[in-house]
């Protein structure tokens, strides 16, 4: 860093502190609790783990990575990470657009967001054990259906539960991509004679990219820190790393191989997810660049055909579309 740029810095923090001094200190506070309760134990953590008499050393690592359990705790934290943050996204994505595309009344949109808001504001194990009572052994879900041999524990119990628990984050942030973009975009494309169905194809859902990438990540790290339903649904026959980590530590009090193993991996594997969903995402144009989309247009004069020439960046390639006019404002 130059003197210039430290300078500039510097002048940017005095003046921060000069025109908003309750931000600044609730900002000092902020790092310093951060640094105090997270980066500090944190680092003894990882010291105990990688020093071994005084130097650095890699055994207790290797030492944990040899074990086959730790392994499969590994494979089936990704396999469930991803199943759930898949699911949740594609879930989340439905009650988002029945939300902001599907003409309702008021009280209706927000009976939708209040209940799908319910699964997160909970307690965490009380959809875990919602799941046991209605599905699990002498379940009443079980009972009514006649099927008690059904098994419950392990993977598909606890991808049922993480689902149900995190697709609300997806619903959140796809209602605030959906409700960004500018919606004369769509109508623009229906009066060019677009079906409905083509209109989702080609406009909707290019401009929905950059959200479904945030949403999946999202519900991707949600679940690999999830630790009650795993521990409450998972069992011995389907590990996880949250869970061995814990039970190692505070059952056997081992804090030198098992801390940097799950940290180590879920620290990789989520920084090469986010690449990879970056780089899926990354030719998307963001929904609105102002915050807000405009308002839908009334009818189907030039208005709307001149707010969708004049769109910075067209989703719809120009041979794309059959230019004949179907303009139908009452279809969404």
């Amino acid at each position: 860093m130059t003197a210039g740029e430290q300078k500039v810095l510097e002048s940017r923090g005095a003046s921060l502190m000069r025109r908003d001094p309750a931000l600044f200190s609730a900002l000092v506070a902020i790092w310093l609790s951060l640094a105090v309760f997270v980066l500090y134990p944190a680092l003894r953590l990882f010291l105990t783990a990688f020093v071994a008499d005084g130097r650095l050393s890699f055994s207790n690592l290797a030492e944990v990575l040899e074990g086959w359990y730790f392994r499969r705790a590994f494979v089936n934290s990704i396999w469930l990470a991803t199943a759930v943050a898949v699911a949740g996204t594609f879930l989340g994505y439905l009650y988002a657009y029945a939300v902001t595309r599907i003409s309702m009344p008021a009280w209706m949109k927000w009976f939708l967001g209040a209940v799908t808001t319910l699964p997160l504001i909970s307690p965490p194990f009380t959809s875990s054990i919602a799941l046991t009572l209605s599905l699990g052994p002498n379940g009443m879900l079980l009972n009514l259906l006649g099927a008690g041999d059904f098994n419950f524990y392990g993977f598909w119990g606890t991808w049922l539960s993480e689902m149900l628990t995190y697709f609300p984050v997806s619903f959140m942030t796809m209602a605030a991509v959906l409700s960004a973009f500018d919606p004369n975009l769509e109508d623009a494309a229906l009066s060019l004679g677009a079906s409905p169905r083509r209109v989702f194809r080609t406009v909707t859902l290019p401009l929905s990219i950059p959200g479904i990438a945030n949403s999946f990540l999202l519900l991707f790290a949600s679940s690999l820190a999830d630790f009650a339903t795993p521990l409450v649904l998972g069992g011995h026959g389907f590990p996880m790393l949250p869970t061995q980590a814990y039970l190692q530590i505070t059952g056997m009090y081992d804090l030198r191989g098992v801390p940097p193993s799950p940290s180590c991996c879920f620290c990789r594997r989520s920084r090469s997810t986010s690449f990879n969903v970056a780089g899926w995402a990354g030719g998307a144009t963001p929904p609105c660049r102002g915050g807000r989309g405009a308002g839908r247009a009334q009818g189907p004069g030039a208005g709307s055909r001149r707010r969708w020439s004049s769109a910075p960046v067209s989703p719809l390639p120009p041979s794309s579309s059959t230019c004949t006019p179907s303009y139908c404002p009452g279809r969404w």
